[in-house]
């Protein structure tokens, strides 16, 4: 420019200015506001910028094309958005060759990348790696084929996966496949078209299939209890259960053996255990002796020549099957069976014998003695004649039972873990006994005495805890411990349902209930021995009994202190003595005597209002400030016996945010007016007001409590209603309905004059 300031502001509008600053300013007519072009502190060469000869359109911007033109250009609501070096887009599609994407990025063409890519996951990326030519799946990060991601291919950061998770097969199609380590250098697995099988241990061959089945390169091992089965049946089985093995036909055929000679050892092979010829006989040994050998004529047992068992049939017992055991030439003992049974004979002779043992088909046992019966089994157990004698133990095994009583009503047995003394009839379990004493199964500890015309004593590790008197009964602690007496109300795990009844020994004489709660027990109730008895909630102490009378903490505590103390107190005296409150939670009463100003005081805790009378005459005239809970004075009520204000605070002083109510019709209009009778009222006088909850969305704040509240003890939590608060609503819509009414009455005047 060549004219000076003050030529160019001669030449200019007011509202155009030039300061000092060299800055070109566009003000609006008192130059609060302005738009300005300022030059930089320090120019180096001239600035010429040429305006785009048209208008631009809405939403386009100013660019120059690095000569100083200037052009419109179109921006999309400004979203390209620069960023350091980087530009990015902030709304809708991006196409390169493509029109109208519909992707974020929309790519129409062969693309080329020439450097890495990186696909970034949720959690796990992938990347083209260009300097070493490899697609990179990072840990976790998979490979999935199928329209339900049927095949991943992943490794985890531990180990690798080909993971099939579909319905159908994982098919792996080649004509030989090979498995080998990771070093390339061992064979693990071997599978070649139309050919073999090959499984591999440390590059040597051990499983092939072949033409006619499949062979082993070494030995076929099971772990026990794994069985080889063999048939479509799993007829036979072979096995090793950890303690012993198995060749087990589980089949309906017959488990054969065939061969010309067959024989049985141990297992060092250097012992004859069964030997078996073809056409031949059956041997068996004990310690490679032979014992017993099947002949043409029958079975022979033999001991070294001397003794000998030999089956045959007895002529002279009537064609009778029979055993005689042969003892130097003389019979001294047969087993004979006939017509279903199988008599046991001893005789000092082989002309006479007497009956021993007699076995009865479907029937009984019989054992003689001297050859009179003794002892028979029978369907229900065992009969024995005379006496049963024992040297020594009897025992039997686990479930077994000694049934005693003809309906068996007395049982002793042992069912494996637990030994039971059972009484299953229906009389008594009787033990008789003029001292009974229970001790543990080493025999040095008492665990019950039960004493004739005495007590019965229960012991817990050996010392008495309880004992039953003349009358009633005992429970002892030991010397300097509390004896304890505990209550549960059922066997489970639950806390809350045990109590305990605690005498304390620790010198103080105290007598306690108390209950298990959040893992510890809590007092109930506390009685001392010097006289006092205390009460509790959730282990703290709310009421007690003194000398003077009683205290009560939390809300109320009587007694007989007369300072103002913070322990929410109120003290109750017959001589008028001035008493006094604590200001706190809960509902406090202050009350002093007649001469005192402050004559009673209330303060309930629920909805933090607290009531003082701060005057009182001898005419009966009262007056009542009423105090929010931090002390703020919210009204006042005077009484003087015939008639009684409620003021209410309203001082400006005490209020902020102050605004005129201009919805008062609108929101007047939802109050909804009701005439009711209240349930408790047995005259069922009908009244007209409002339901609490119904208010609460036009007034909330002249309503207290929550629909359907309940107190802690389950009862109803009634909701309250100050009704005062309706006021300023209630002139707000008489106040708008009055200026309608007189632009009414303007517009009907209007109307009447023409």
């Amino acid at each position: 420019m060549s004219q000076t300031k003050a030529q160019l502001l001669d030449n200019i509008k007011d509202n155009v200015q030039l300061d000092a600053r060299n800055a070109l300013r566009f003000a609006d007519t008192d130059s609060s506001h302005y738009v300005a072009f300022k030059a930089p502190a320090t120019v180096s060469s001239n600035v010429t910028w040429t305006l785009p000869a048209a208008d631009g359109s809405a939403n386009y911007v100013l660019a120059t094309d690095g000569s100083g033109n200037l052009s419109w250009i179109a921006d999309p609501a400004g979203q390209w958005v620069t960023s350091g070096s980087n530009i990015y887009f902030t709304g809708g599609n991006v196409g390169i060759g493509d029109s109208s994407p519909s992707n974020p990025l929309s790519v129409t063409g062969a693309s080329a990348f020439n450097g890495d890519v990186t696909f970034t996951g949720a959690s796990y990326n992938v990347t083209w790696d260009k300097s070493v030519d490899d697609l990179i799946f990072n840990d976790n990060a998979k490979a999935a084929f199928g329209t339900s991601s049927d095949l991943t291919i992943f490794h985890d950061g531990s180990n690798s996966y080909i993971k099939d998770s579909g319905t159908g097969a994982l098919r792996i199609q080649t004509n030989h496949l090979d498995i080998i380590n990771a070093a390339n250098n061992e064979q693990i697995a071997k599978f070649v078209e139309d050919g073999a099988v090959e499984l591999y241990y440390n590059g040597s061959k051990k499983f092939e299939t072949y033409n006619g089945g499949c062979q082993m390169g070494g030995d076929l091992s099971f772990s026990d209890s794994q069985v080889a089965n063999f048939g479509t049946g799993s007829d036979l089985q072979i096995y090793h259960d950890g303690s012993n093995s198995w060749l087990k036909d589980n089949g309906t055929g017959n488990l054969n053996v065939a061969a010309s000679a067959f024989a049985i050892k141990n297992a060092a092979a250097n012992e004859n255990m069964l030997a078996a010829a073809e056409n031949g006989n059956v041997e068996l040994f004990y310690d490679n002796s032979k014992k017993l050998e099947t002949t043409a004529d029958g079975v022979k047992v033999t001991d070294d020549g001397a003794y000998q068992l030999t089956l045959k049939r007895d002529g002279s017992a009537g064609q009778q099957s029979g055993i005689k055991f042969i003892d130097g030439g003389d019979a001294t003992g047969r087993i004979i069976g006939y017509s279903g049974h199988v008599q046991i004979g001893v005789s000092p002779s082989s002309n006479s014998y007497e009956d021993a043992i007699m076995c009865n088909s479907n029937g009984s046992v019989d054992l003689f003695y001297d050859n009179s019966k003794k002892f028979e089994t029978t369907s229900a157990g065992a009969t024995v004649t005379g006496q049963l004698t024992c040297t020594s133990h009897i025992n039997l095994g686990d479930g077994d039972e000694i049934k005693l009583g003809a309906g068996e009503d007395l049982l002793i047995f042992h069912d494996g873990s637990d030994s039971y003394i059972k009484d299953a009839g229906t009389g008594l379990l009787v033990l008789q006994s003029n001292y009974l004493r229970v001790n543990n199964a080493a025999g040095n500890e008492t665990i019950i005495n039960a004493i004739e015309n005495g007590a019965v004593e229960l012991y817990h590790n050996n010392v008495k805890t309880f004992a039953t008197g003349t009358n009633g009964a005992t429970v002892y602690g030991s010397q300097s411990n509390n004896a304890y007496l505990e209550l549960f109300a059922d066997q489970g795990d639950q806390n809350v349902d045990k109590w305990m009844l605690v005498a304390d020994d620790g010198g103080s004489s105290i007598f306690s209930i108390q209950n298990y709660a959040q893992g510890q027990w809590e007092k109930n109730i506390e009685c001392q021995g010097d006289g006092n008895v205390e009460l509790y909630y959730d282990n703290s102490k709310k009421f007690e009994t003194t000398s003077s009378g009683v205290n009560i903490t939390g809300q109320t505590l009587i007694g007989t202190t007369s300072s103002n103390s913070a322990n929410h107190e109120l003290i109750v005296s017959g001589d008028g003595t001035p008493s006094y409150y604590a200001n706190g939670a809960g509902l406090l009463v202050q009350v002093t005597n007649s001469n005192d100003n402050n004559c009673a005081e209330f303060f309930q805790g629920r909805y933090n209002k607290r009531v003082l009378t701060h005057s009182h005459s001898n005419t009966g005239s009262v007056t009542f400030d009423v105090f929010e809970q931090n002390d703020s004075n919210v009204g006042s009520i005077t009484g003087n016996g015939s008639a009684t204000a409620f003021n209410t605070s309203s001082d400006y002083r005490l209020k902020e945010n102050i605004v005129n109510i201009t919805d008062g019709i609108t929101r007047l209009k939802q109050l909804i007016p009701r005439r009711f009778n209240w349930i408790l009222d047995s005259t069922n006088t009908l009244e007209d007001g409002f339901i609490a909850h119904e208010v609460s969305s036009v007034i909330p704040e002249a309503v207290t409590g929550e629909k359907d509240a309940l107190e802690e003890d389950g009862s109803i939590e009634p909701q309250a209603m100050d009704y005062g608060k309706v006021t300023p609503l209630l002139t707000a819509a008489l106040q708008e309905a009055i200026t309608k009414i007189e632009t009414l009455e303007t517009k009907v005047a209007a109307l009447e004059s023409a």
